[in-house]
């Protein structure tokens, strides 16, 4: 018998193991390009709320948070933004009242993404703003109504046994949206439009609980129906031409057009192209760009359909290189830059050349040049290592006139 129950141990051990293997739910590692700062109460209160963000991150496949989840007591909400953008932290969670007054710092900090409740367990402060614009993604908490108010993202169930369902639901709803960002490789406001689409409301607002709580399956496995046939692009006249064409179309909104340099990790977004909504034959869509730099460039798609769900279409790299023959210029590339940017001058006549670099309030930090250059097109490094973040001027003196050029640098 003890024979018997030895086998059948051993048995169940392998069958766990292949398990833990084949399947995820038992634990995994979810890589994160996100660091989180818990800014509130302190203690054991914001204890509590990382505790809770990690529930939510880990509550659809028992994925581990690989970030940073950093524990910070400042009563001023400005402290917060400022050591969030200054030691790389690109979310906060802030489990306080007073979110209206919020929101102009927010828009202020646009490198970093504020989660907190609408207001307080006795409906004080709470938020009754537009919530489509609001840079704020705003929380509530229950598990049929909202008990901090109205005009909220999402609502979640209470994971900690506290009483407190604000706080401790808005970690655990950031969480949520943090492991879908992770998940899909995509921005935390992103995973916050696709978390509206797929919530247990539907994508419908409610104005009890918002758009529902968040229902992270569905978030990740929203299927966009369009069927894209090519994306292809091409350079002509001096501009980047981008083609692509679908076969049938339901309820696509449109798209968005994104652009990075290659070897940049941030897309930006240059264009909107409504879509046809719903059809069923061939639709052709062209886009018109024009850099202002040049060099190596990857464009892509984001199709968004009517109820905010969206995906992404493939990439095109093209080589940007047009005539720049008999023209005066000053660029760079990559602008924003971190730490150093390449800064290309041309000009069309022997002459005596000045290049310097100067700050935001017109104090001159560093001369790249000064000397005699023949006619032609020239490159000059800047290393920002030493200089601090923000918006500095390329100024070019030649004999004949003066170009500036507005560089950023981001830490």
């Amino acid at each position: 018998m003890n024979i018997y129950r030895n086998y059948k141990k051993l048995f169940w051990i392998l069958v766990l193991t292949c398990l833990s293997i084949a399947n995820p739910i038992y634990s995994q590692q979810q890589s994160s390009n996100h660091n989180v700062l818990i800014s509130g109460f302190g203690g054991q209160h914001d204890l509590d709320v990382k505790q809770s963000f990690l529930y939510g991150y880990s509550s659809y496949n028992s994925s581990s948070f690989s970030g940073n989840v950093d524990l910070f007591y400042d009563n001023a909400v400005s402290s917060s933004f400022t050591y969030a953008e200054n030691n790389n932290y690109d979310i906060i969670i802030r489990s306080t009242t007073g979110l209206s007054s919020y929101i102009s710092l927010a828009n202020q900090h646009p490198t970093v993404k504020l989660i907190m409740p609408s207001g307080s367990n006795s409906h004080i402060e709470t938020y009754t703003g537009n919530l489509q614009d609001c840079p704020i993604i705003v929380t509530g908490a229950g598990i049929t109504s909202n008990v901090t108010g109205y005009q909220i993202d999402f609502y979640s169930i209470d994971p900690i046994s506290t009483g407190n369902l604000s706080s401790f639901a808005n970690g655990y709803i950031a969480g949520q949206v943090t492991f879908i960002s992770d998940y899909l490789g995509i921005s935390i406001d992103e995973a916050r439009l696709l978390s509206r689409g797929s919530g247990s409301n539907g994508g419908t607002y409610d104005y009890e609980n918002g758009y529902g709580r968040i229902i992270i399956e569905d978030a990740i496995a929203s299927p966009t129906p369009v069927e894209l046939v090519s994306f292809t692009g091409t350079i002509s006249d001096g501009k980047v031409l981008l083609n692509w064409v679908t076969a049938t179309e339901v309820n696509n909104f449109g798209w968005e057009v994104q652009r990075t340099f290659e070897g940049d990790s941030f897309y930006e977004t240059i264009g909107f192209i409504e879509g046809a909504g719903n059809s069923n034959s061939p639709h052709n869509y062209l886009y018109e760009d024009k850099p202002i730099q040049y060099g190596n460039y990857i464009y892509r798609i984001k199709q968004i359909d009517n109820d905010g769900t969206f995906e992404y279409n493939g990439t095109v790299r093209i080589l940007y290189e047009h005539d720049r023959s008999g023209e005066e210029y000053l660029s760079s590339y990559p602008n924003p830059f971190n730490p150093q940017t390449t800064v290309v001058i041309a000009i069309n006549y022997k002459s005596f050349v000045r290049l310097h670099i100067y700050n935001s309030i017109g104090e001159k930090v560093t001369t790249l040049y000064s000397g005699l250059l023949d006619e032609g097109e020239y490159n000059f490094s800047l290393d920002g290592q030493s200089l601090s973040s923000g918006i500095y001027i390329i100024m070019l003196q030649t004999d004949r006139e003066i170009l500036k050029h507005k560089i950023v640098l981001l830490r």
